[in-house]
């Protein structure tokens, strides 16, 4: 890859072929999505086939100004975000995305057959160049120029084929006309098929395969895949080909939503209080909505007033531009002692810790832990790296979550702080493990965390687990000593790597680090197979089914039946290979059950043996129902 390729560089939007004045949402000229889609494949002087993942669009752009195009390259993908002219005090960010070089044949393969198979089908409404820009213009939304691009429509129940002319002014403005054309046709069908008088825009796109530069004259189909009751969402796949049907581009999962107003979608509320506010979260919510203002609300973890002001990395610190709420109860100011003192000492929460040290995470929380290593490490990865919402994978704000080797809770903490209106059922068969899982849920999990201290397996009865005292994340029911030895010298000496240099103390640093980590203990477990413990908990549909579980990832699997595959929208999967599991045959099984996979390594966990599965399909309509407490038997 080239140098100029990786730097950072200036995005003069003022100067652009036109792209904010000719692109007006309520009033204000704004930079289009697809802009943004243009920008990242400018990166690579528009080669193609290329592969455009994870696509954010933050908040509307509207200055005549500069923004700033940072990018990231690993290998042969690289992370990319537009944020704000350099300068700034403090940069706000408008995109991000990845660009991944290479083919995705799978990709290419399941979206194409998708959208051929659902379009044409049933009664269609025809739309002509005047009606659709009327249409477009009564919701706000006024194109001007090449913007105007779609000559007529046709929009069916759940699909619409729209044909695209726009003015040859070269790749970049063949890009910018033609993927706002294709992305207007999802908008055509929404409008079309809804009542709803609320303004939509684009705010997310899962995947774009650019297969060959657009041409001139190309065809547009779309399919719905979802569409929130409420219709305050949509989920499109659409694909861009020639009149002479050879495929030109695919998207996956490009979601629309209600437009937010630059200001409101800036606001942030984060709210403290020396006890469980919670229960006010919605009245907050209702009323602010009654003013019109949908902002970002976060409620902190139970009476951490004092942490979330101290450390750094708090909603509450950095919460700017936005609104810090502290709410004190009347008894908090009882007695003689000023209020600093009052709250020193947090008071002890309705659940007890137990016998387990409490650890306070960078972010304020206050938890039951087994090791600090590992807690900070998990802590790194889950929150941090945000590891389980790479490559395509979403969590839904209403999303019901399977945690399959939870150990302590903490990706079930992060999927509850993220989004409260979640659901997880967590699954941990270490029973110290268990304990400050359960303990974590309790204190944390706001209601919406359901646990159970079971294995999952192809089957139910008990197996034997080997459990780690000093190394947890290890633990599992297939053991091999040599192999869980190798695998954590390795991350050992990962992490020791970049400090030390010689490479003979790093090997004696590596052994005294390692030599009592692999203490084991053995316990009978029960196991339960994924799919009784569907039934059981009557689950419908699955957002994310995330596995850790050290080399038991094809057992699990196993267990999931076909009527239940179907029910599960996204994986995201530890594989620890072995001689019996290996990371290609379990991407086998995966595809062959209708998902589109890849593959990604931790640079931690280099030489481990360890690798991540991410694995996608086609979104539906969630279920709803509220969890219990605890899980069924």
């Amino acid at each position: 890859m080239t140098d100029h390729l990786r730097s950072e560089s200036p995005v003069e939007i003022s100067q652009e072929y036109g792209a904010i004045s000719d692109h007006v949402v309520h009033g204000e000229p704004l930079y289009p999505a697809a802009g943004y889609i243009e920008r990242l494949h400018s990166l690579i002087s528009y080669r193609t086939p290329v592969l455009l993942e994870d696509i954010n669009w933050r908040r509307p752009f509207a200055a005549a100004d500069e923004l700033m195009l940072e990018s990231n390259w690993d290998g042969e993908s690289c992370r990319c975000r537009f944020v704000s002219e350099a300068g700034l005090v403090e940069s706000k960010e408008y995109c991000r995305g990845k660009v991944v070089l290479g083919s995705a044949a799978d990709f290419v393969e399941e979206t194409w057959a998708t959208t051929d198979r659902d379009v044409g089908h049933g009664s269609c409404v025809e739309f002509d160049a005047p009606a659709i820009y009327e249409l477009f213009e009564s919701k706000s939304i006024h194109y001007r120029n090449g913007f105007r691009s779609i000559r007529r429509a046709q929009v069916g129940e759940d699909w619409a084929l729209g044909f695209v002319s726009i003015p040859d002014g070269g790749l970049c403005s063949n890009e910018l006309y033609g993927y706002d054309a294709a992305i207007q046709c999802a908008l055509l069908h929404f409008f079309s098929a809804s009542s709803c008088e609320r303004t939509k825009v684009p705010y997310s796109l899962g995947a774009l395969q650019i297969i060959a530069p657009l041409c001139s004259r190309f065809v547009v189909r779309t399919v719905c895949k979802r569409r929130n009751e409420d219709d305050s969402a949509a989920t499109y796949c659409l694909s861009v080909f020639t009149e002479a049907g050879e495929p030109l581009a695919l998207f996956q999962d490009l979601t629309i939503r209600n437009y937010v107003a630059s200001m409101q979608e800036d606001l942030k509320i984060t709210v403290a209080a020396t006890f469980t506010a919670d229960p006010i979260a919605e009245h907050l919510r209702n009323n602010l909505a009654a003013l019109s203002m949908k902002p970002r609300l976060r409620i902190a973890p139970y009476n951490q007033l004092i942490q979330q002001l101290l450390s750094r990395r708090t909603d509450l610190v950095k919460s700017s531009p936005g609104v810090n709420v502290f709410l004190l109860r009347v008894e908090d100011f009882a007695g003689d002692a000023p209020m600093s003192s009052a709250l020193r000492e947090p008071l002890a929460p309705a659940v007890g810790f137990g016998k387990h040290e409490r650890y306070v995470l960078p972010n304020g929380m206050e938890i039951a832990h087994l090791n600090s290593y590992e807690t900070d490490y998990l802590y790194k990865e889950i929150f941090d790296g945000q590891t389980y919402e790479k490559n395509g994978i979403t969590i839904p704000e209403e999303a019901t979550v399977i945690d399959v080797g939870a150990n302590i809770g903490m990706f079930a903490l992060y999927v509850i702080d993220r989004n409260p209106h979640a659901r997880v059922f967590a699954f941990e068969p270490a029973p110290k493990a268990f304990d400050a899982l359960r303990i974590n849920a309790e204190i944390h999990g706001r209601g919406r965390i359901a646990v159970a201290l079971y294995g999952v397996w192809s089957k139910s009865g008990s197996k034997e687990f080997t459990y780690y005292p000093n190394s947890s994340v290890f633990s599992g029911f297939v053991a091999d000593d040599a192999r869980d030895a190798d695998a954590l010298r390795a991350v050992v000496s990962n992490a020791l790597n970049t400090k030390v240099t010689d490479s003979v103390r790093l090997e004696e640093l590596v052994g005294a680090f390692t030599s009592d980590r692999l203490i084991k203990e053995v316990h009978e477990c029960p196991v339960r197979s994924l799919s009784e413990l569907i039934a059981d908990n009557e689950i419908r549909t699955v957002d994310l089914l995330k596995i850790d579980a050290e080399g038991s990832e094809l057992e699990i699997l196993s267990g999931i039946s076909d009527e239940d595959w179907v029910k599960i929208d996204q994986i995201v999967l530890e594989v620890h290979e072995s001689k019996d599991v290996s990371c290609s045959g379990l991407c086998a099984l995966l595809r062959g059950r209708g998902y589109r996979v890849q593959v990604d390594q931790e640079a931690a966990l280099a030489g481990a043996g360890f690798k991540n599965i991410y694995a996608r399909r086609k979104g539906r309509s969630r279920d709803d129902t509220p969890p219990e407490r605890t899980l069924r038997n």
